[in-house]
């Protein structure tokens, strides 16, 4: 042991003595020193539980030479013996237990599962080209070019002019989720990939230069924050409130700042422990580690440097750009990316494919073989087209496996008659309702389906659109069997075209309680269209549920389940119905799907 503890001591100018050196050298021989001292010292530990005073003399020992320990721990890798050191968690700092307990929560098969970071890296497009053509066909397993990529998409989300995040005033490396944000659905996607972006960061332990704010670190563990952390990370949000008449107490301003950033910490925390799989604050919460240590992994020695926006005034003549661009650089970034990749000029219109009470719906083509659907609407002379427009550039923003793609749109004044070609995702197999006009559809087929509306529902709902016309005439399919639910948003379209401003929208048949008797629309009301149209699948007929104001009978259907599923959907009180994600949990769905 004494000898050991020589050894210990001189270990700090050992490192010294070794920085003179070649990198990789110095990195080679450090770890074998490391490796070589904690075995002979993981002896020592095993030795000592046979020694009378042996184990206090051994903690002392620890705790004497605790910074060789830490030097040393950072060398350990998955494949060495560490469980002994968890033991003595007292004489190690914070950034020693997380190394620790990373490795030991995170498996080496999961640092290379691509899966964590393709998904990434295929988003981080929409945001800048630039960075996905760099990085797309690297090796993100390699510390340093993940350090790189990590701290370049940072730069870009945790940028305060991108209002996603603020800077505390008082420590500008640290964030917080921007109170004053009103979001749009592009928003949403990027605080559920920054999740995914910092577990990413903190499973590698990778330093990518930025710090979380108490404020958001305490939330996303589930704990309390008080007023002072409030008025340390947003003064101004504090003095506004506290100013504010009537007089707002501590409290309310505690509260209100709460609710104010709810939304955003939820959707960070979906991508956060969708990498992780479970909930790493609690582990590490047992392992006496604090929110706060978390920075001394994210923060690191690095300062993230965010360079101005390039070209940002280079407007496009298109209607669904942004015109202040310097309100939301980073949604007139999405649109500046997207819109130039989606470009559609000397278009071709094909076959008509339908027609519905929106309008007509063309196949359309452009050069380079790019097939896609055209939705043709007639705009009214009273309309006010701008705020179609703003309807439009939220829709082309949704991005989800079971939602038809929004591409662009233009005005067409042909022959004095003025029209709007929404350019859409073409969906080579018609609707659900020509599907069951030409086949049979089996509990599992409709099961399989369900659980595909219910998904591409909980993402719009999730981002407070709402469809408002949920039926088979409105839910395509394509030959893969693969659900796009369409049509979503014609409604808040049509309902800025003036003429349509007195009628409720939807379908009788479909339409909820509510709509029919004030034109409620929320969520819920989905649901119930929901379930008329899972009805109307296992029927293949126009569902009629309602008679007088009064819920009928259902039919004989095929399972206790799907009868079950629909009757949950069909209550008529809108808060009994439960939400689309709580529906992904019915046995009707549960197991199904693509």
């Amino acid at each position: 042991m004494k000898k050991m503890e020589v050894h210990l001591s001189r270990l700090p100018l050992i490192l010294q003595v070794l920085k003179y050196t070649d990198d990789s050298v110095c990195i080679d021989a450090m770890r074998s020193i490391s490796l070589l001292y904690l075995a002979i010292l993981n002896e020592l530990n095993s030795m000592s539980q046979l020694v009378e005073g042996g184990k206090d003399k051994f903690r002392q020992v620890l705790e004497d030479h605790k910074n060789s320990l830490q030097l040393m721990i950072k060398n350990i890798t998955r494949k060495d013996d560490y469980d002994w050191l968890l033991e003595h968690s007292a004489v190690l700092d914070s950034e020693s237990m997380i190394h620790l307990l990373m490795m030991k929560m995170i498996p080496e098969e999961k640092l290379h599962d691509e899966e964590l970071y393709n998904p990434l890296i295929r988003w981080s497009k929409n945001l800048d080209v630039k960075l996905y053509k760099k990085f797309k066909k690297k090796d993100l397993t390699d510390s340093q070019v993940l350090q790189d990529w990590l701290c370049k998409l940072c730069q870009i989300l945790f940028k305060p002019q991108n209002l996603l995040f603020l800077a505390c005033p008082n420590d500008p490396t640290k964030f917080y989720p921007n109170p004053e944000l009103k979001p749009q659905p592009l928003h949403w996607d990027c605080f559920e990939n920054c999740g995914k972006a910092i577990a990413l960061a903190l499973m590698h332990e990778v330093q990518v230069g930025v710090a979380l704010h108490r404020v958001f670190l305490l939330q996303l563990a589930g704990k309390d924050i008080s007023v002072e952390d409030v008025r340390d990370a947003d003064p101004s949000f504090y003095n506004n409130k506290a100013n504010k008449e009537p007089f707002h107490d501590d409290d309310q301003i505690q509260n209100e700042f709460i609710k104010s950033i709810s939304e955003q910490i939820r959707f960070f925390k979906n991508g956060f422990d969708s990498v992780f799989g479970k909930s790493i604050f609690q582990q590490l919460s047992d392992n006496g580690i604090e929110p706060d240590d978390l920075n001394l992994v994210l923060k690191g020695s690095i300062e993230l440097e965010f360079n101005s926006d390039e070209n940002l005034d280079d407007k496009q003549n298109d209607p669904l750009m942004p015109q202040d661009n310097e309100s939301d650089p980073l949604t007139y970034r999405y649109f500046k990316v997207n819109l130039q990749n989606l470009n559609i000029p000397e278009w071709q219109q094909g076959k008509r494919l339908g027609e519905g009470k929106f309008g007509k719906v063309f196949e359309g083509y452009a050069p380079g073989g790019f097939f896609f659907a055209i939705k043709e609407i007639k705009i009214e002379p009273e309309a006010n087209i701008e705020q179609i427009y703003d309807e439009i550039r939220l829709l082309c923003q949704l991005r989800h496996p079971n939602i038809v793609k929004y591409y662009s749109m233009e005005k067409d004044d042909d022959e004095g008659k003025k029209k709007l070609n929404i350019f859409l995702e073409l969906v080579t197999k018609g609707s659900l309702k020509d599907v069951y006009g030409t086949f049979e559809l089996k509990d599992s087929h409709v099961s399989s389906y369900t659980k595909q509306i219910l998904e591409g529902l909980k993402y719009l709902h999730e981002r407070n659109v709402v469809h408002r016309d949920i039926k088979c005439a409105n839910i395509l399919v394509n030959e893969k069997g693969r659900i796009k639910i369409a049509d979503f948003g014609l409604a808040k379209v049509m309902e800025l075209n003036t003429l349509m401003k007195s009628s409720y929208y939807g379908t009788p048949g479909w339409m909820a309680p509510e709509v029919a008797k004030s034109g409620d629309y929320g969520p819920k009301a989905d649901i119930w269209s929901l379930g008329c149209t899972v009805l109307e699948m296992l029927t293949r007929k126009t569902p009629h549920v309602m008679e007088g104001g009064k819920l009928l009978d259902l039919p004989d259907l095929p399972s206790q389940h799907s009868r079950d599923f629909i009757k949950e959907c069909l209550q008529d009180n809108k808060d009994d119905r439960p939400s689309a994600a709580e529906l992904l949990q019915h046995p009707f769905v549960k197991g199904f799907g693509l």
